[in-house]
């Protein structure tokens, strides 16, 4: 499920706490995979464990050098090829092979989607993530410091949902990183800061997405360089 957990809640008093989305599901803005050719080439065999909306999976075609995908999202009621849970390592002895794995995953169990994902991947994973899951906490600082990534994309926060009231979109309190790791080379190329006006189709909300034949159009351009 293209997902992100965000904290909009406030510490005065339990009343204005926000309750999170079913499955911490904040599904992801099509950009995040159309700006990926910029920077790094998929190929072959994609999985997307945590498919959501499918605003990730539903592009996966039309990449130039990416053959078959599958799909998989722990919620019964996603229109996947599985319905597994992606943080539990049995669960992917059920799931296809993949050269490369690219999600938008719960935060509160990312950690555990990653390793899956970094054991199972032959070339490489692509995580979505907010950007405070770069903090050296208890539980991920030392996976993180043994596994470092070969580069990191800062992007622009995104409103991925609505105030109390239903009616504005807030904006999130950090920006998006999409962490890359690469099997394939060693090659560190660092972290790179990306700001709108390099994103070719940008929008900060799902209200202002661009329809999806829109959104594959982009992708051909960017991919045409």
């Amino acid at each position: 499920m293209n997902q992100l957990t965000l904290d909009f809640s406030v510490a005065e008093t339990p009343k204005q706490i926000m309750k999170r989305h079913d499955f911490d599901r904040y599904d992801s803005p099509h950009w995040f995979t159309t700006h990926l050719p910029n920077y790094i080439k998929l190929e072959g065999i994609i999985g997307e464990p945590c498919k959501g909306s499918g605003n990730i999976a539903n592009l996966l075609p039309y990449f130039d050098r990416v053959g078959y995908h599958w799909t998989n999202d722990l919620d019964p009621s996603v229109d996947a090829d599985f319905n597994l849970d992606a943080a539990d390592p049995k669960s992917w002895e059920q799931l296809p092979e993949a050269d490369w794995i690219i999600t938008n995953p719960p935060f509160n169990t990312a950690l555990p989607i990653l390793k899956n994902s970094l054991n199972h991947a032959r070339l490489g994973v692509i995580f979505f993530l907010r950007l405070s899951f770069v903090e050296p906490t208890e539980e991920r600082g030392q996976w993180l410091f043994e596994n470092p990534r070969n580069l990191d994309l800062v992007y622009p926060r995104f409103k991925f949902r609505k105030g109390k009231d239903g009616k504005q979109w807030q904006t999130d309190s950090v920006p998006i990183i999409a962490m890359i790791w690469r099997k394939d080379t060693s090659e560190a190329r660092g972290s790179v800061t990306i700001p709108q006006s390099h994103i070719l189709g940008f929008h900060d909300n799902p209200e202002n997405a661009p329809s999806f034949d829109r959104q594959a159009e982009i992708l051909r351009q960017v991919q045409n360089g």
